[in-house]
């Protein structure tokens, strides 16, 4: 056999086994580079050191309803270990729209997650659902703590004060007329981004959405895993608004 033929054949098969490895690094090159792309992509928000915060504790609230409240629901957040330490949580039974407007509108809202029943079941007026909340805050020794409403806009607080009126409450129970933070400003001041919404404020920090959207409870861990994640990144949750004006409550913001 021609022995130049049989260096060429080594060389070649050489040259073949160094052309996978080659394409093999390659291709490692390029995921990771993709991977890298990708984290990159989700890491393009402003991060910083985790900031004290003004308040010991965040008031997680996202009330679901319309003309009335019907779900009233509540996480405590602990702005240092970022740790959920309570929840209150009340299906409020309006007191001046039609029963067959109720039902028709809890059928819709609750009965594709299953709990069309429990909202009939549960439900309370909303003067109990004050009551209530006073023995929470009173169990919790929360009257003696720092705390803060923390809203996904502005419509909550508002709404609770028209909630007393057609309730036909005398006087608004001080924590309800209390400023409060509205993280979607928070968003905005932090990141320099516009987020017209939960979903979208999940979105982009790249966080997946928990349970189903437009269910109180739901929204508001989903709200407190947002607010945990941006004091994580360094932004500061302050009031926003100081007073709360009833007259601005007209639509559920998003």
């Amino acid at each position: 056999m021609d022995q130049t033929n049989v260096h060429g054949k080594k060389k070649k098969e050489k040259k073949k086994k160094l052309s996978r490895e080659e394409f093999e690094q390659k291709k490692r090159e390029k995921t990771r580079a993709l991977e890298e792309q990708l984290l990159k992509k989700q890491q393009s928000i402003r991060v910083e050191e985790k900031k004290q915060q003004p308040f010991d504790y965040y008031f997680i609230l996202d009330l679901e309803g319309k003309s009335e409240i019907i779900e009233f629901p509540i996480q405590v957040l602990d702005s240092n270990t970022l740790e959920v330490i309570s929840t209150f949580h009340r299906y409020v039974r309006p007191c001046t729209v039609p029963e067959a407007s109720v039902k028709s509108h809890i059928a819709y809202k609750y009965g594709a997650v299953g709990l069309e029943e429990t909202w009939h079941e549960e439900a309370i007026s909303f003067v109990q659902v004050l009551e209530e909340f006073e023995g929470f805050l009173q169990q919790n020794d929360f009257k003696q703590k720092n705390w803060a409403w923390t809203t996904c806009g502005d419509w909550d607080v508002n709404q609770i004060q028209k909630q007393c009126q057609i309730s036909q409450i005398q006087k608004v129970p001080d924590e309800f007329t209390k400023g409060w933070i509205n993280v979607k400003k928070v968003f905005k001041d932090y990141y320099k981004e516009v987020a017209h919404g939960m979903t979208e404020m999940l979105s982009k920090l790249n966080i997946p959405l928990e349970g189903a959207h437009h269910i109180g409870m739901d929204d508001v861990k989903n709200i407190t895993t947002i607010v945990s994640t941006m004091i994580q990144n360094g932004a500061v949750f302050s009031i926003t608004h100081s007073t709360a004006d009833p007259e601005t409550s007209i639509n559920k913001e998003e």
